[in-house]
């Protein structure tokens, strides 16, 4: 829903650097995205949080959302964290848990908790519920 909800806003243009697996990528299309971005979100912290640490210039942003199983594997520890500019996580206990185990410092780690539409769940009850 972020790319529904940027890409919405007026002024904004949104480009999508999708790649086809963690690892997989077109290091061409990410050059040209990587040259042309202000702000720069990767959905997941993996190897494209670690690619675009290690490339993003200094008057660019970069934002990484970060998930329960990156935090227990590799990629928070390769990627150049000095060039990223926010952690979001959907919790406190995650952000905690990166603080305490990677020694992250506070300032950049957010918490944003994940979206719910609530009117999608406001159903009548079948009976004998």
């Amino acid at each position: 829903r972020i790319q529904e909800h940027l890409g919405a806003i007026r002024g904004v243009d949104l480009r999508l650097d999708s790649w086809d697996a963690i690892n997989q990528h077109d290091p061409v299309k990410s050059q040209e995205l990587l040259e042309w971005a202000d702000v720069i979100i990767c959905e997941w912290f993996c190897n494209n949080a670690i690619w675009y640490s290690e490339r993003k210039r200094d008057n660019q942003k970069l934002i990484v959302r970060l998930h329960r199983f990156e935090l227990y594997g590799q990629y928070p520890h390769k990627a150049t964290f000095s060039n990223i500019d926010h952690v979001v996580f959907v919790g406190d206990y995650y952000r905690d848990e990166a603080i305490a185990r990677l020694g992250w410092s506070p300032e950049k780690l957010q918490v944003i908790p994940n979206w719910v539409d609530t009117k999608m769940m406001n159903l009548e009850k079948v009976p004998n519920a």
